[in-house]
Formats: structure tokens, C-alpha cells, sequence
């Protein structure tokens, strides 16, 4: 029998061919040029909120004083699902946590801290729901759980719009206190978007490095929203050392945030005692050493609180990335000023260049009653009249003779209730029905 001969021919394949013209043509433009491909390649980092110190757990053995061991037998239901959260964190949401009561989810923040995964989303996820708790630890450093604070160094860059909405609070559950004096690359663009931390109670954006540079009109662009828009609301400190384009007119700008309450302008451009006063600014001795002293910063930025309160918690973020040849300061003089009482508005000076916001964006003590307008008769006119003036219908007597007059009437709106007495009953029932439910499963 003869060999079979085998064809290593391939088929004429249509799909193919159409998809190899395809790709022929679309590298040619309608002139017949060719396109010009740029490839860009992303970076592929981890997400700086996710970091977090050492493994996951996996063993339920885990802090074997409070979990059953190998010996006791077969674990227990609530062993499991606390092994099942451990491993699970990163699906949990403040929705899920708050019907949930601190007694069950303490152990499982326990076992957080003691297994190093207290990341940046895992905390803020449990101090937005447990940080008014007493016994609420904030870290597992003893030095931290002892101040309630929560330090996290950053040592890659990091864009401050990136970083605003990860340590966020629009509850205020904590105070960020926020140091990015030694990173650099950040832009007059990225300054600017610092107004969005709603939470921040502490700025240090001192400069140690040539490209980190803060002028007047970013200190007038922070301060023309604290006054507009309601920003800057709990911000007691502001550091800013070594800023020569931050100059006296900048004491006047700030003193428009109501909250500051300390303010370091070490080493910046000149300032006018003078001017300091007008603002009702005042050089304060004690309060040089507070760029070091967390301690006295963090009781500013609590502010008075009762003996009884819980501390609220201090989420302390610095950013320390690589950053070029700093530069040196050879003489420095201490200018840490404090905000005291403010004066009768009539013995304020103004100060050359830095008008205050217009009167409409400045909230008025006293209400400026303004008169009704009334249609004078001299402006009443007939509709017969008005088109004419448009010479729509010319002279026409007919619409001249039956003259419509132009009158104005004042209509009053009665607010109706939205829903009747009986769907309110209906309503309360509901509720009545739903609490009994909840407490029928609590117990």
C-alpha cells in the first residue's frame, strides 16, 4: 500500500485573510501615512491603602486566649465566621458594621491589630462606625492607643487628590493631621485641592526642598473658601515655615478662617507687627516647639472637650518621598502667632491689598430690610398699547378700544400635607411592627 502523501498546504481561510487586511489597512491613515503609535506602560502598584504589615491569619489559633484550640475539638460556629471575617476584611462596608454592636466586632478588631493588617481602608472602615467606642484601640503600638491616634508614613509619592478620599470624614469620626513638608513634585494645582479635606485639623507644609514653594495667593485662594464655600471648617493649625513669597499680607487672608487657631510662618518673607495686631494675630513663645510637639498639637486640634467625652481620634499622614538637595535655613527667627480676641470692626485697619470678600459672601449680623417694589401708574399699560408699540396690528382701533389692562396679581400657595392621617397611622404601624421584629431576633 502506498504511503499517504500529507498536504502541508494550508486552507484559503476567508475570516483570516478579512482579519490580516484588516489589520494591514488600519495602520494607514485616509492619505496613506502611517499613524504614529505611542505605548504607554502603567505602572503597576499596590493601592497605598492596602497596606498593611504582615500576613492575613489563617489560623483560628490565633490569640488562643479568646479561641477555642485543636484539643478542646472541633471549633465552634462563632470560631469560624471569626475566621472567615479575619479573611474577608476587604469585603466589609460601614453598612454591613453598623448593624452590627461593638461586643461582637471587638474581637475581630482585635485580631486586626494583632495580625498587622490595620490598613488605611480597614481602619478608617472601623473608626467610622466604633470610634466613639471607649475601648476602641486605635492601633497596636501603645503609644498610639494611649493618644487614640493613628500614624501612617507614605514613603512613594502620592497625588493629594489620591489622597484626600481615602482619609476623608465627612462625619468628623477623626482629625487628620496632615504633614507633607518633606515630599516633593506636588504643584500650585495640588495645593489647591487641599480645601476638599473636610476633616483636616492640622497642615504642616513647611519647605526643606527648592520645588515646594507656597506664595500669597494660594494662602488668599484657601481663605476665599473658608469664607465662600464653608471650608476648613476644623483646622486649628497651620505650619508653613520657610516660605519667602508668604508675606504679611497673608496674616490678614488668614484670619478669615474662623477655625485656626495657631499659625507658623517661620522663616517666611517679611510681616508687619502692625498688621499682625490689625488681624488680631499675637506672638505666642510657648508655642514654638509645636512643629515637634504632637502632645500640645493634638490637644489644640481636639479643642475643650469634657473630662467624661471620649477622645476623638487623630489620623496623623505623612508623606516622606524621595525628594532633591534640601535647603538650609541659616537664621531663623520664631514666629508662631495665636489668634486672639477680635476687635470692634471700627478699629480695624485695612491693610493695602487685601480687600476683604464682597459683602454678599460675608454672612450680615443684621438683616438689611428692603422695601416692596410697586408698578409706578405711569408704567401700567393696556395691551391695546403694547401692540402698537410693536406694531404688530398698527393703530387698529379695534384692539385700541377694547383695551385689556395690565394688572398684577399676587398669588399665595397653600403647602398641602403630603400624605393624610390614615397613611401616617399605616406608617407608624409599620415601624411598631419593625422594632418588635428586631428585638424579637436580638433576643
Amino acid at each position: 500500500m502506498p504511503p499517504r502523501r500529507i498536504n502541508n498546504q494550508q486552507h484559503h481561510d476567508p475570516v483570516l485573510a478579512r482579519y490580516n487586511t484588516f489589520l494591514e489597512n488600519s495602520r494607514l491613515d485616509e492619505n496613506g501615512n502611517p499613524f504614529a503609535e505611542t505605548i504607554f506602560r502603567i505602572e503597576q502598584r499596590q493601592d497605598w491603602t492596602l497596606v498593611k504589615n504582615n500576613r492575613i491569619l489563617n489560623s483560628i489559633e490565633h490569640n488562643g486566649d479568646s479561641l477555642r484550640h485543636r484539643a478542646d475539638g472541633p471549633p465552634s460556629l462563632f470560631d469560624i465566621v471569626r475566621r472567615f471575617l479575619n479573611r474577608n476584611l476587604k469585603d466589609l462596608s460601614i453598612e454591613a458594621l453598623e448593624g452590627v454592636p461593638w461586643s461582637i466586632m471587638k474581637c475581630i478588631w482585635d485580631d486586626v491589630l494583632s495580625s498587622g493588617q490595620e490598613n488605611v481602608q480597614t481602619w478608617t472602615l472601623f473608626a467610622t462606625v466604633y470610634g466613639q467606642e471607649p475601648d476602641f484601640n486605635t492601633s497596636s503600638d501603645e503609644k498610639e492607643k494611649e493618644d487614640r491616634s493613628k500614624g501612617i508614613i507614605l514613603k512613594r509619592q502620592v497625588s493629594v487628590n489620591s489622597l484626600i478620599a481615602p482619609v476623608s470624614s465627612p462625619s468628623f469620626s477623626w482629625l487628620v493631621d496632615l504633614d507633607i513638608q518633606r515630599s516633593s513634585g506636588y504643584t500650585r494645582y495640588d495645593f489647591l485641592e487641599l480645601p476638599q479635606l473636610p476633616n483636616l485639623g492640622a497642615l504642616n507644609i513647611s519647605r526643606h526642598h527648592q520645588d515646594l514653594d507656597i506664595d500669597d495667593g494660594i494662602v488668599r485662594t484657601w481663605s476665599m473658601a473658608a469664607v465662600n464655600q464653608g471650608k476648613f471648617t476644623r483646622l486649628k493649625i497651620l505650619i508653613a515655615r520657610n516660605h519667602k513669597q508668604i508675606t504679611s499680607r497673608s496674616l490678614e487672608y488668614l484670619s478669615w478662617i474662623k477655625s485656626l487657631e495657631v499659625l507658623d510662618l517661620t522663616g517666611c518673607g517679611t510681616y508687619d507687627m502692625e498688621i499682625a495686631r490689625v488681624a488680631c494675630w499675637k506672638l505666642d513663645p510657648l508655642l514654638n516647639n509645636i512643629i515637634d510637639d504632637h502632645d500640645m498639637a493634638w490637644k489644640i486640634i481636639r479643642g475643650e472637650e469634657d473630662g467624661n467625652k471620649v477622645k476623638k481620634l487623630i489620623l496623623q499622614v505623612k508623606v516622606e518621598a524621595s525628594r532633591p538637595t534640601p535647603t538650609r535655613v541659616v537664621t531663623r527667627i520664631e514666629a508662631v502667632f495665636r489668634r486672639q480676641g477680635h476687635q470692634p470692626n471700627a478699629k480695624r485697619k485695612q491693610v493695602p491689598g487685601t480687600e476683604l470678600p464682597s459683602a454678599t459672601a460675608i454672612e450680615r449680623s443684621h438683616p438689611i430690610t428692603k422695601k416692596p417694589k410697586i408698578l409706578r401708574n405711569s408704567k401700567k399699560k393696556d395691551m391695546g398699547s403694547l401692540l402698537a408699540e410693536f406694531g404688530m396690528y398698527g393703530s387698529s382701533s379695534r384692539y385700541c378700544n377694547n383695551a385689556i389692562p395690565l394688572k398684577i396679581r399676587k398669588f399665595t400657595s397653600v403647602a398641602k400635607p403630603l400624605v393624610d392621617a390614615e397613611s401616617q397611622i399605616a406608617r407608624k404601624r409599620k415601624l411598631i411592627n419593625a422594632f418588635k421584629l428586631l428585638s424579637r431576633m436580638s433576643s
